[in-house]
């Protein structure tokens, strides 16, 4: 089957701006970033940053050279939710990041600017110089909005796909902040107190709940279930709650018994 292209007036239509302005800022911002020099070793939040900017940009380059050559009626995914889902990810992402790499310089740089006894700047150990810190996470704001802004332009269609949606988003949601957490818990917790693993792999199980809800919708699995798709995905969604809930009860027996455990060493002194 030849290749047919989109007429080149579709180029200046808001989808595509907003998508050309999704390439520029997440380029702009992995730039920016890796011009300033070798990442941290020790801080695995700068690597996620630059992961997110670079995945970013690879998946809105492809899913505009996909649509622009229309190609994507020879996919057997539905067009209507995997546009919406990868900006989703993308501006859920790209929020992370331009969170936590402003915190990382800052904390990075913080203690040796604290220990300088001279008015002059101190040198600045993190790797990144200051322009390059700056204008990375301007970027990465920048491309956060123009991914919401693609998202609020997909809900406002009257044909929009279940992603696009107020469950659909909340799915990626979920799969987001548990990945946010698995990765906080897994770089910050000491992995021997008690329930780290039960919290683990509580956390990733709701995430593959969720990625296998999405998975459904997007891979147009949909006659394949043997359920019907809203009991199923309801009962994933009650059973990830569960299990969310159930990773609150190590750190609340943690924290009780910490409590009465100093209690009883004040009682002694």
């Amino acid at each position: 089957m030849p290749v047919r292209f989109s007429d080149l007036s579709n180029l200046t239509s808001p989808r595509a701006v907003l998508r050309l302005l999704e390439m520029l800022f997440t380029c702009a911002a992995f730039s920016l970033a890796a011009a300033g020099g070798e990442l941290p070793p020790s801080r695995p939040f700068a690597t996620f940053a630059m992961f997110t900017w670079g995945f970013s940009l690879v998946a809105t380059l492809l899913i505009f050279l996909v649509e622009f050559t229309q190609l994507h009626s020879l996919l057997t995914l539905s067009w209507k939710n995997l546009p919406v889902t990868l900006a989703a990810f993308a501006a859920l992402m790209n929020l992370a990041a331009s969170v936590s790499f402003p915190l990382l310089v800052l904390s990075a740089a913080g203690p040796a600017w604290a220990s300088s006894s001279s008015s002059a700047p101190p040198p600045d150990h993190s790797g990144f110089p200051c322009p390059y810190r700056t204008a990375a996470t301007v970027a990465s704001c920048l491309a956060c909005l123009a991914y919401s802004a693609e998202l609020l332009a997909a809900r406002a269609e009257e044909r929009s796909g279940y992603m696009a949606s107020g469950p659909g988003l909340l799915k990626v949601l979920e799969v987001g902040l548990a990945c946010v957490l698995s990765v906080t818990l897994a770089t910050t917790a000491h992995p021997h107190f008690p329930g780290f693993r039960w919290c683990l792999g509580a956390l990733c199980a709701c995430a593959l709940l969720s990625l296998a809800a999405i998975a459904l919708m997007v891979g147009e699995c949909r006659d394949c279930c043997p359920l019907p798709p809203g009991r199923l995905l309801l009962a994933s969604s009650a059973l990830a709650s569960l299990l969310h809930l159930a990773t609150q009860l190590p750190q609340e027996l943690t924290s009780r018994l910490g409590s009465k455990a100093r209690a009883r060493a004040g009682c002694f002194l």
